[in-house]
């Protein structure tokens, strides 16, 4: 499991936001197991006519065996994958799990708490399906296990077909299934009408032995929730008490649950009579809908019937690996998947895993990690913390502060008495300075290949191609510009971020930000986004400065159309700005550039302005930002300078403590303005000792100390 990206792209927190509106309540359609049923017709000519097989069979069975006898408990060995997107987006923990289980065995076995609340009328059909599911405790490979497997998958968002997500993870053994898959994801579609689907079952009578099982949605996985219960009922051959929404006919196929209209099915109104019937089973009566089903889709459910009962135990009882699930209950499978008596809890080497709620810090703050292993329920732990304080921790869930300046990794190695389990994630939390990178004006064209790669970042949110590049064919000035070959970028929202050092904005009087924009759209369609971010705290967390520019807003030449690969001519090219008045007495300061791609063409960015009004004293000078580091070193430093303005004569000298030149950086030539870093020993290792740096450009001098260990 990743870390969540508090820095996320500003579309993935639009489309969160946007999203969590259609997703605080189920639809009034929130199952999705017929639309399930009739896509597997359509994809298999056959299936129907398995089906049908399916279903005499099922009609023999209840001719042959009385439901309302007490029957052995079959055994039913289960894995639950629960796919997480995003940094742990759909997680379930592994108590929420065993609990979802716990519901399935009570509902199923007519153990509910409120079997009592069934009606009367109901209650004499009203039957325990004498059927336990069990988390399995070896997996495929013979190893021990907990039954919960955790993997990180964007199909666990929205997956499309449905039925890709059960790729991400399926237990099977040597081709036939041994396991009950169940899958829990973050989303499986929201509902034009409203809502989002909870689940969806495959039903038996499919030959696909890779994607039987139920998926689920994190959300519906509480104690309380009964649509797991909901769920698994169509696995095995349960249809819809509402089947089709017909009020003739054989509807479910089960003549204690009276015939319903669906669209009447979501409330629990107790006097609720959909459909005009005369149920033989209810002495041919014109009754009112048993609202109290778990097959129904109303919130008040608490029962199976006994011709549920038989329809199941001839699913549960059948050893066709195509239309039954009988073989998952054969005493050697129980052994093989570890779930036959005496059934204990399982005790595993951990599967280490952890996440952490920062990325970005500056020095000083903390980060909180949390164990997040799986397979195991650890009893100790081993936290390394490179360049933390602490560095070690014996906690489970450790909150760690980072005093240095770097990028660290973190190895986590949580055990149990039958062994440890490790995980190492290198470079993983980034510690700022708390002084700038620069200060005062700044002019950054992107001229010096050297600096952009040491000062800026790129993100590559999703894993496209097609980044963000410095290039050297085309600019607004100078030679090189920043460039996304967003022609070549087929998928609709791929996100790419660049990242800026950091600036100190405090030196400066009405500061404002500027850069320049090229971009051309393919299609008067396209949808391509950029917004620009500020970020106060080394990256944490960002918010806009800068108003959204989208569609023919991005656009730099206009309602002209490109489809070729679109380079921008000199006329091509516009420049942004804004004020940053309200955060001027700022002194670690970074910008971000955010793109999500719309089918549009390729986007280009140069010359990155902060502007303003400098104090007397510093617009004597060219030169802003001079600074040495590390600073003491014990090997190597650098020099690091902004000019503001090109300088004809810039000279760089290295004293030692009696005023003796020892080195010349750079002696007498010419730059033009921008960013630059420079080796301060390029020509002779200093040895150790006091050193000052002196730079002069056109007359006027700066000087820094340098220590070496």
């Amino acid at each position: 499991m990743k870390l969540t990206k508090l820095s996320l792209f500003f579309t993935l927190a639009i489309l969160m936001s946007v999203n969590a509106s259609a997703q605080n309540s189920k639809a009034a359609k929130w199952c999705a197991s017929d639309q399930h049923l009739e896509e597997m017709k359509m994809q298999d000519p056959n299936f129907a006519a398995v089906r049908e097989q399916l279903e005499q069979y099922t009609i023999d069975y209840k001719l042959n065996n009385d439901a309302s006898k007490k029957k052995a408990t079959v055994i039913i060995p289960v894995v639950v994958h629960n796919i997480t997107h995003s940094g742990g987006q759909g997680y379930v923990s592994k108590n929420g799990i065993e609990s979802m289980i716990n519901r399935l065995n009570i509902d199923f076995n007519r153990q509910n708490t409120d079997a009592s609340n069934t009606r009367p009328l109901f209650a004499p059909f009203a039957a325990a399906v004498d059927v336990e599911f069990r988390l399995a405790h070896i997996d495929p490979n013979g190893d021990c296990t907990e039954g919960i497997v955790r993997m990180e998958n964007d199909l666990s968002f929205y997956p499309v077909p449905r039925d890709n997500v059960k790729s991400v993870s399926y237990w099977a053994n040597n081709g036939a299934r041994k396991y009950f898959n169940i899958w829990i994801i973050d989303e499986i579609e929201t509902v034009s009408t409203g809502g989002y689907v909870a689940g969806y079952a495959q039903f038996p009578g499919s030959n696909n032995n890779g994607t039987y099982g139920v998926v689920i949605v994190d959300q519906n996985t509480s104690f309380n929730d009964r649509t797991l219960t909901h769920e698994l009922g169509h696995c095995l051959n349960l249809l819809h008490t509402f089947n089709y929404g017909w009020c003739s006919g054989n509807d479910d196929y089960c003549s204690d649950t009276p015939r319903q209209y669906e669209s009447v099915t979501s409330a629990c109104n107790t006097n609720q009579n959909s459909c005009s019937n005369n149920e033989a089973d209810y002495g041919n009566a014109d009754v009112v809908d048993q609202i109290e089903n778990y097959m129904s889709y109303a919130s008040c459910q608490n029962m199976f019937t006994l011709d549920q009962k038989a329809r199941v135990e001839s699913i549960l009882t059948n050893t066709n690996v195509n239309s039954g699930i009988g073989h998952l209950a054969t005493n050697a499978n129980l052994i093989a998947t570890g779930v036959a008596d005496p059934y204990n809890p399982a005790i595993c080497t951990p599967i280490a895993d952890f996440t952490y709620d920062k990325e970005y810090i500056c020095q000083g703050d903390s980060v909180a990690f949390t164990d997040f292993s799986y397979d195991a329920s650890p009893t100790s732990f081993n936290w390394l913390f490179s360049g933390g304080t602490p560095n070690t921790s014996g906690d489970a869930n450790p909150t760690i502060t980072y005093n240095t300046p770097g990028v660290f990794s973190v190895t986590h190695q949580p055990a149990t008495t039958a062994g440890s389990g490790s995980e190492i994630k290198s470079n993983i939390i980034t510690v700022s300075s708390l002084t700038a990178d620069y200060s005062g004006l700044i002019v950054d064209g992107f001229e010096n290949a050297g600096t952009f790669n040491s000062d800026w970042r790129i993100e590559n949110i999703d894993g496209g191609g097609q980044p963000f590049t410095r290039i050297t064919t085309t600019a607004a000035t100078g030679t090189a510009s920043v460039r996304i070959m967003n022609r070549f970028i087929s998928v609709i929202g791929e996100q790419h971020e660049l990242i800026s050092p950091s600036y100190d904005l405090s030196v400066l009087a009405n500061p404002t930000f500027s850069y320049k924009l090229a971009f051309a759209r393919r299609a008067s369609s396209n949808s391509d986004r950029l917004l620009v971010w500020r970020s106060l705290d080394c990256g944490y967390t960002w918010s806009l400065v800068m108003a959204p520019l989208q569609g023919s807003g991005l656009s730099t030449i206009g309602s002209t159309l490109n489809t070729g690969v679109w380079v921008p001519g000199a006329n091509d090219w516009a420049t942004k700005s804004t004020s940053l008045n309200s955060i001027s007495t700022e002194t670690n300061v970074r910008f971000k550039f955010a793109f999500e791609s719309g089918q549009g063409n390729n986007l280009y960015i140069d010359d990155i302005n902060i502007d303003g009004t400098l104090s007397i004293e510093d617009e004597l000078t060219k030169i802003t930002s001079f600074s040495v580091y590390p600073n003491p070193t014990s090997s190597s430093a650098r020099i690091s300078f902004n000019l503001i303005e090109g300088v004809e004569n810039l000279s760089i000298k290295v004293r030692n403590a009696v005023g003796q030149v020892v080195t010349n950086v750079i002696n007498g030539q010419s730059f033009s303005a921008g960013k630059y870093s420079l080796r301060v020993d390029e020509e002779k290792k200093l040895a150790s000792g006091i050193y000052f740096i002196e730079m002069n450009s056109d007359g006027n001098t700066k000087v820094e100390k340098l220590i070496v260990r």
